[in-house]
């Protein structure tokens, strides 16, 4: 066995593991062929090609070890004596370690149901929304990732006030919401692959299993805003060039500061304009369309919209300057809050 073939399983195990009050929530369990890790609020196990006597490993240690050893030179583990030894070619290092009996597991209780989605499709639904989440702030429920199924179709939005993301794609489930927090969102993010997901719904927690993980994560006990209702009909829209809107944006808020706000002029041609301290930067480019929008925007999060749309072209939705602007293509939808004067 070489470090790259188990290397994968532990840096997934070691990012979970974190010290703190409780010692032990600085450890990985490697048992019964896995590898196991909590932080309280979620869990992960993983498959390994090797198996020791349950105990507990300082996980800062254990990764420091594998770094340092070559992928293609064999490691070896064993444990006695409450150590365990690690060796590879010429090297041997042994570490102390604890009972794997302190380790708190998690309990699942109260089946909701299970939904079977592909890992790399559920993958790029969350990295397309999660810069919309709220960072923090009096509002718990938006500080996540909502996971609404409604006529078999799941619906996946983060919202924080000022905008929305929203991607969907057909699955077959009953009508449903749940909410992931944020750590979580950004973990499956890391670690789903390209394989089938299965997704187990319980009382205030879900746990998903994937090739050779399983994570299960407890859920934000809030209930989500009608998101709905901030998406709107807009009365004008036109296929814009992705990057083009993107580099307009990138160079025409090189003035800006810790003020993120711009002006955005649609017509013949579509301009950003950005001021800051008696200083100006302005980009346009050609879109052609009929009828004429001006708007005040954060750049930011036209960007970040515009980058998780993906695509040549996105259609822009726009009704009034004090309407929201909608950015869409495909299955995805972001609506973004205009910036009053």
């Amino acid at each position: 066995m070489t470090p790259s073939q188990i290397s994968h399983a532990v840096q997934i195990a070691c990012d979970i593991a974190k010290p703190g009050i409780i010692p032990i929530l600085g450890h990985v369990v490697i048992a019964n062929g896995t590898i196991m890790a909590t932080d309280i609020e979620s869990e992960v196990t993983i498959k390994l090609p090797f198996d020791i006597p349950s105990v507990a490993i300082p996980s800062a240690k254990l990764r420091s070890i594998l770094a340092s050893i070559p992928d293609d030179v064999p490691v070896a583990f064993s444990h006695k004596d409450n150590k365990l030894a690690v060796k590879s070619g010429r090297s041997k290092m042994s570490i102390n370690t604890l009972s794997s009996e302190g380790m708190p597991v998690m309990t699942l209780e109260g089946h909701e149901g299970d939904f079977t989605i592909n890992a790399s499709l559920l993958k790029t639904m969350l990295k397309n929304v999660q810069h919309a989440m709220l960072n923090g702030g009096a509002r718990p429920m938006l500080q996540g990732v909502l996971l609404h199924f409604s006529d078999n179709m799941l619906y996946v939005v983060a919202c924080d006030g000022a905008r929305l993301a929203m991607d969907k794609s057909p699955v077959t489930f009953k009508d449903y919401q749940l909410i992931l927090p944020r750590h979580s969102v950004a973990r499956l993010i890391k670690m789903l692959d390209d394989s089938e997901c299965t997704v187990s719904i319980y009382e205030g927690k879900a746990k998903f299993k994937f090739g050779d993980v399983e994570y299960t994560t407890k859920l934000l006990a809030e209930k989500y805003p009608p998101y709905e209702r901030i998406i709107p009909v807009c009365a004008h829209s036109i296929l814009i060039d992705r990057e083009l809107f993107i580099e307009a944006i990138n160079r025409a808020s090189i003035v800006l500061d810790k003020v993120r706000s711009a002006k955005l002029a649609i017509g013949k041609v579509a301009r950003v304009t950005c001021t800051n301290a008696g200083e100006e930067s302005f980009d346009e480019f050609d879109c052609g369309a009929t009828d004429a929008l001006e708007i005040g925007i954060n750049p930011d999060f036209v960007r970040e919209a515009l980058n998780a749309a993906g695509g040549d072209e996105v259609t822009i939705g726009y009704s009034t300057s004090k309407t929201p602007l909608v950015v869409s293509c495909g299955d995805f939808v972001a609506v973004i809050m205009g910036l009053r004067d």
